[in-house]
């Protein structure tokens, strides 16, 4: 029988022969140790993906963030949002398409 496109719930998948077993990742892990022969104390790595790109070296899986650096993350994105930052980002991406501008000054003094 196949699932013929519909969705299942894990036991009544396993009632109708379309997995083997119920589990998670841990379980298939285990199953997939047992069927490549590899024991159960040998080191392996894990892929997943996607591969996740951050943004930002510390953001990267697999490395812990510390306090100082979530708060930098903070405080960089509170400075990005502010709008006399986004003017400036602004400006400089248009400064740097290279197309003819007539511009207004952008910030001003009150």
């Amino acid at each position: 029988m196949s699932a013929r496109g519909r969705v299942w719930t894990g036991e009544d998948a396993l009632d109708q022969n379309l997995v083997d077993e119920l589990g998670g990742l841990t379980t298939a892990i285990a199953k997939a140790r047992e069927l490549a022969e590899i024991d159960s104390e040998e080191a392996i790595r894990i892929m997943k993906y996607p591969q996740f790109e951050a943004p930002f070296p510390f953001a990267a899986p697999g490395v812990s963030e510390t306090a100082a650096d979530l708060t930098a993350l903070g405080e960089l994105s509170q400075i990005l949002s502010d709008p006399r930052v986004q003017t400036v980002i602004n400006e400089m991406e248009a400064a740097r398409s290279g197309h003819l501008q007539a511009r207004a000054p952008a910030l001003s003094e009150r």
